[in-house]
């Protein structure tokens, strides 16, 4: 018997891939209870995200509003209220 024989192995029982790799290759199996219905709580969660998203940006404007006062509204009057001063720029 030759040599390469006895020192061979056997790789037979060696994993080749992750589980999920062949899970991805065959197609995930459909998930029970995931239909039309959840698709309209993924809508709801996402208008009421936006809805709280503008709620705080209209806080922090009004924050930032109250934070300025008065000097910077002044300076801004004086900068933009007549229209000459904005010709040269």
């Amino acid at each position: 018997m030759p040599l390469y024989n006895t020192l061979r192995y056997d790789y037979s029982n060696i994993v080749t891939e992750p589980d999920i790799v062949r899970q991805w290759k065959m197609g995930f199996p459909e998930v029970p209870g995931e239909g039309t219905g959840t698709n309209v709580l993924y809508l709801f969660a996402f208008l009421g995200g936006l809805a709280l998203f503008l709620y705080g940006m209209e806080l922090m404007g009004n924050g930032l509003q109250q934070a300025a006062g008065a000097k910077l509204q002044k300076i801004l009057r004086s900068l933009t209220g007549l229209a000459v001063m904005g010709a040269p720029s």
